[in-house]
């Protein structure tokens, strides 16, 4: 007839391993097939190794795992429920304040008919990131490795990763320039990974394709944002 759920904490570190605990409680009748799926909305990645299921309180073994895409978690169940109450725990990471996991039941003999599940309390569904609030930061967790760059094809440290989580930023597409301390230009680097962590590499070359001489170098980062704190710049060392 209904199912209702809510996910603790409800509060997290903004890009940091956090568990969390997911709980439904259905309302059912003689008359209700039950479920043994459930489908979760999730915003970022899920170790699926630390998943544990409890149905009516009882730690039980889940049916198969998998992730669709980077946010649709699916769990199968040993078994039918019809009354009690199930919980799944799973560690992942949340970057936007306010981040809702949205939830559904299903049954493996109707695939594709799923059931929303509501939240028991207002915003019972949602987690919330207070380090963001009243904070105009959008880039954080900046990575760039390695220390000394060496780009002169001996396989060792020739290429740069720079990592960041982009927070708040819906939709936004951050932008990676390379300067010389002149101020010129010298690469602007695609990204190689969507979602709110965002990769990208330089492999040591200008725009003409040509490796760049040692020495040290400006990282831009602008997040592409229309407002908010949305600029980094750091600094790059070339060496040979």
């Amino acid at each position: 007839q209904g199912v209702r759920g809510r996910i603790l904490p409800r509060e997290a570190k903004p890009n940091q391993d956090t568990r969390f605990t997911y709980t439904f409680w259905p309302d059912s009748d003689a008359s209700d097939s039950g479920f043994d799926r459930l489908r979760l909305v999730v915003p970022s990645d899920v170790d699926l190794t630390g998943i544990e299921l409890r149905v009516g309180g009882e730690v039980v073994e889940s049916g198969s795992l998998n992730v669709e895409g980077d946010s649709l978690l699916f769990v199968d169940l040993p078994t039918t429920v019809r009354e009690d109450s199930v919980q799944i725990r799973f560690t992942t990471r949340v970057l936007r304040n306010a981040t809702v996991f949205a939830a559904s039941l299903g049954q493996t003999t109707r695939p594709g008919l799923w059931q929303s599940v509501e939240a028991i309390e207002r915003q019972a569904d949602m987690v919330f990131l207070p380090d963001l609030i009243g904070n105009d930061r959008l880039i954080g967790d900046l990575e760039i490795e390695p220390a000394t760059f060496s780009p002169n094809g001996d396989g060792i440290n020739d290429e740069l990763l720079i990592r960041f989580a982009l927070f708040k930023a819906v939709d936004a597409v951050p932008i990676v320039r390379i300067y010389d301390l002149s101020g010129r230009q010298v690469a602007e680097l695609a990204t190689g990974q969507d979602g709110d962590i965002k990769e990208f590499h330089w492999s040591g070359v200008d725009a003409a394709g040509t490796t760049v001489a040692p020495g040290i170098y400006l990282c831009r980062i602008d997040a592409g944002a229309e407002a908010g704190d949305d600029e980094l710049i750091q600094t790059i060392a070339v060496v040979y």
